[in-house]
Parts: structure tokens; sequence; C-alpha cells
């Protein structure tokens, strides 16, 4: 089975692979097959042969018995029998009757086995050969015994007069060895039929076979099992999460690894694809290993952890046997990212910070060269005074170091972006939540706000805030930009969905945060909402707006802007 094809577009050469010694399994199911058929015919042929020679036997003993005791019971036989001349009576016509009845032999004797009749018209006047003692009790005897013409089965019966005494015997006959040429006649009918079914029986095992030789690749019992042990070890010893599906969207294995990794307890074969929602796998994870379409390197939040995962076709000889899905955990990718990212926002802060320092010490140069000195202590402690307020708010009210320094980060981005952060209130609790879960929420939901609030007209500004009431920490993050119609409010938080275009840095980069928020969000068990930012604003604005700026312009009240608010519930200590 295979994934992928070759770059150059040569197909690949198919693997063959060695007979192994002693055949292979098709080969021993197709031998297997035979001997049962033999096993099975032979005996049924030589049941049919017994069968056939008693029901040929019977029926010439049925045919030996009517005639027998028709001709005893027939007034001209008494007749004859007891007339002057019984062999001249009944020789014509009782050869005639012995024609017209298929039989070999009827004789018409007296008391004592005298023959007044018989095939041979040499043989009448000699002695019966045969058992008579039981006709002349008065029964109807059947033997196989040894004639004249060969060993025979008859029937001998005795003819009674009025009085009833036995005056004469009957004796009807039919040579065995024409009962087995009857036999034989039919067994060549009972052949052809078993010679057709046994070479329709080797023709379907011949195919049952090829089948076989073709989906076991000419592998015996062992080498298939030594390959499926080798398959096993390979599935359970790639560090990826793997999912093989079936063409019915049902699972085929999936390793050790994709549980652990999709927090799963152990899936068993022929798993529905949609049955693993019951079981708590993602919604969007769901869909996509049950549609089976091709996915490359798409991110899912599941159980704390950040997943990639791939989606491609399993083709084996150019036949889609299903599809396979790997899963690789980039948790701590994504987290030395974060890390990075922080890192980047500060060294860009301190960028902003130095280029904005050297433009203020020269104001402040310029500003004393000229004597205004107040003008210059005011201009140098009014700058110092806002920077060291923001810093001193955010450090104060947050307590999580990483956060603290990611809204800094954004804050300067902001500045140099001309976007005003405002920090009205961040009292984020200490040690409540994980600090990569926060940096997600809050670092996708700023840059999103800054890319908002940048394409707008002036005044731009992006509010954060968050406090704790009644067990729930509420995060509310407002821009001024355009605001989100509320027709997409629910389609901005679905992989791939953005309302704006890649950048040349990013062209594939749109529309993975926002779904990145909501999925860490629900994981936490809270709720994300989107409204519009009017009166949400805090009303303090970037310090190159605050001169300049036409009273009659509008401010971003007067633009609907975007509120995203959050509510992630607080653990209780004693949980």
């Amino acid at each position: 089975m295979t994934t992928t094809s070759s770059p150059s577009g040569v197909r690949p050469e198919r693997v063959r692979t060695r007979t192994p010694r002693g055949g292979s399994l098709a080969t021993r199911v197709f031998v297997a097959q035979l001997l049962l058929l033999l096993v099975a015919l032979v005996p049924l042929g030589l049941a049919a042969v017994q069968n056939a020679r008693a029901a040929e036997r019977t029926r010439a003993v049925e045919v030996a018995r009517s005639v027998t005791m028709t001709l005893a019971d027939d007034p001209w036989v008494l007749e004859s029998v007891t007339g002057p001349d019984p062999a001249d009576a009944l020789g014509a016509r009782i050869e005639q009757i012995r024609r017209d009845t298929g039989v070999d032999f009827v004789v018409v004797m007296d008391t004592q086995g005298t023959r007044y009749t018989h095939p041979d018209p040499a043989m009448v006047g000699g002695t019966f050969i045969g058992d008579i003692d039981g006709a002349l009790a008065g029964e109807v005897t059947v033997e196989d015994a040894q004639g004249t013409l060969g060993r025979s089965v008859r029937v001998v019966a005795p003819v009674r007069d009025s009085d009833g005494e036995i005056v004469a015997l009957v004796s009807t006959g039919v040579v065995l060895r024409a009962v087995h040429a009857r036999v034989m006649d039919s067994l060549v009918d009972l052949g052809v039929v078993l010679l057709v079914g046994l070479g329709v029986s080797v023709a379907a095992a011949w195919w049952l076979s090829r089948t076989v030789r073709r989906q076991t690749f000419g592998l015996g019992a062992q080498g298939l099992a030594r390959l499926h042990s080798y398959y096993d070890a390979l599935i359970e010893s790639v560090g990826s999460g793997l999912v093989l599906m079936a063409n019915d969207a049902t699972v085929v294995v999936a390793n050790d690894q994709a549980v652990t990794l999709l927090d799963l307890a152990p899936v068993p074969p022929g798993t529905p694809a949609t049955a693993l929602a019951g079981l708590g796998l993602d919604a969007e994870l769901t869909e996509l290993l049950a549609s089976g379409r091709p996915a490359d390197a798409e991110l899912f939040a599941i159980g704390g952890r950040t997943l990639v995962v791939s989606q491609t076709e399993a083709l084996s000889e150019g036949r889609r046997m299903g599809w396979i899905a790997t899963i690789a955990d980039r948790t701590e990718l994504a987290r030395a990212s974060g890390e990075l990212d922080n890192l980047r926002q500060f060294t860009d802060s301190l960028r902003a910070r130095s280029h904005e320092a050297d433009n203020r010490l020269h104001t402040v140069a310029m500003l004393v060269e000229l004597g205004r000195y107040d003008d210059a202590i005011e201009f140098a402690t009014a700058s110092a005074r806002s920077s060291q307020a923001l810093t001193d708010t955010v450090v104060g009210q947050v307590a999580d170091s990483a956060l603290a320094a990611l809204v800094l980060g954004k804050s300067a981005q902001g500045a140099e972006r001309g976007v005003a952060v405002v920090v009205a209130e961040l009292d984020v609790p200490a040690g409540v939540f994980d600090s990569q879960d926060l940096v997600t929420i809050v670092g996708n939901l700023v840059d999103n706000a800054l890319d908002a609030a940048s394409h707008a007209p002036a005044p731009r500004r992006v509010s954060i805030a968050g406090h704790v009431a009644d067990g729930v920490f509420v995060l509310r993050v407002a821009d001024s930009g355009p605001g989100v119609p509320p027709a997409l409010r629910t389609r901005i938080f679905e992989r791939g969905f953005s309302t704006k275009t890649g950048s040349p840095a990013r062209p594939h980069g749109r529309g993975i945060g926002l779904s990145l928020v909501e999925r860490t969000v629900h994981r936490c068990g809270g709720t994300i909402e989107v409204t519009d930012a009017v009166g949400h604003l805090s009303a303090a604005e970037a310090p190159s707006e605050r001169t300049g700026r036409d009273a009659s312009a509008p401010g971003p009240a007067a633009r609907p802007g975007t509120l995203i608010e959050v509510r992630l519930p607080v653990p209780r200590e004693d949980t």
C-alpha cells in the first residue's frame, strides 16, 4: 500500500516477494481444497455405485417377482402343466413373455424340478439349478444362485390347483451381469456429473487461490505473521500518531500514539469515524477523518496539545484502499514559537522605543539649546510618565510574566502601527490559568484587533480589559476597526475563514488565530462572544493623536468596531 507517488512521475517497480519454502498460503489453500474435494467425491462415488447396484437389483427382483406371480396365478399355466405335454404347451408362449418383460429366463417346472421351459431349448427336461424347497413349502423365495446362464437373481413361486395343491413351480430370473451392465450405464451418467462438478470445484479453487495469492503477495502463513508483526511494530514505533481509515469511513487501525494524542480510549477496528465524536474527539477533526479529504498540516488544539494533522489517500496498485491521517504533537514547538514571538515582540518594542527615544532626545536637546528648560523638563517627564504608567499598570495587575511581556510587546507594536493599545484593567489571578493558554487567547485577540484598527481611519485604538467576577474571569478586547457583520460573527472562528487577505509574508496565515482562540477557550470550559465595540473602548488616546486632530473628526465610537468577550471559569482552590 502506498500513499505517495514517485516525484519523477515514473511508476515504482512492484516489490517481488520470494515464494516461501513449502509453498505460499494460496498454494496451500489450493492443495487443501483439492484434497477436500477428493475426500468428499471418492466416498460419494463409491456410495453412488453401491446405491445404483442395490437399486438395480431391487428393480430386477421386482420385475421377476411380478412376472413369476402373474404366471403362477394364470389359469393357462395351470391348465398347461396338468395337460399331457406341458413343455409343448408352454414353450413358445413363455418365451414370448420372457422377451416382452425383459427378464433373462422364465422356467416352469414340476415339483421335482424338471424344466418344462428354458430360453435354451437344450435345457428343457433337465433339472432346475437352485433351491426350490421354500416354494414347495408354499412360499415365494428370492435368491442369488449360479445357473446355466450364469449367476442370477431369481424368484421362485408355487403353482396351485383348485384344491390348493402345489402342482408345479415357476421361476423368473435376471442374470447379474445384466444388472451390472445397467449399473455401469447409469454410472457413466453419474461420472459425467461428478467430473463436471469436480471441474467447476477445481476452477473455483484455482480462482480463490489466485485471489488469496494476490491479496497475500504470495506469502506463506509464517511470512504473513512476520509481516504483520513488522507492520505492527512499525506503526507503533513511529513518533507520530497514525489513523488508517477504510473506504467506508471506519477505523482500520489507530496506533497508541494517536490514541494518546487524541485523548481517546483504545479505538477498536471497525469503529465508524462519526462515532469518534461520542468518544470525545473534536468535531472538526472527526469531520476530517470521516470525509477523507486531503489535508496538509492543519492545526488542532486538543487536550492541551497543539496537533498538526495531515491526511492523504492510501493507494495500492492504483486502487484506493482508504486514507491515512498522520498526527504530530507540536505543543513544545508551539511553546517555543510563542516564546520566540515574545522575544521578537520585545525586540520590536526595544527598536521602536529606541527610535522614539532618539527623536525625544533630539527634541529635549533642541529645547535646552533654545533655553526653554521648563518645556524640556515637561516633555521628557511626560514621555517617561506615560511609558512608566503603562508598564506599572501591566506589571502591577498581571502576575503572569509571559502575559505581561506579551501585552507590553503588543503595545509597542501598536505604537509602531499608529494604534493606541490601552490597558484599562487587566486583573489576571496568579497561577490559575496556563500561561500558554493565556498567551494564545490574548495574543491572537490583540493581533486580530491591531489588524482591524490599523486599517481603519484615525483615531485607531485597541482596548484590553480583564477582571474576575462571580468566579469567572472576563476578558474583553475591543478595537476601533470597521466591525464584523452579524452574519459573519460565528464564521470568523472557522478554520481558514478570514475577512482579511493574506499578506506577502503570511499568504496562508489567515483564518487560524481566532480558530485557535475558540478551541482553547472551549477546552478551558469557557465561552466567547462577538459584539460591537461601541461604548467599550477606553477614552485614552494615543500620544500621536493628542494634538493636531480635527475636533470634528469621528472618534472610535462613530464606528462599530469589534468587541470579543471571553469568559473563563476560575477553578476553585479545593479542586
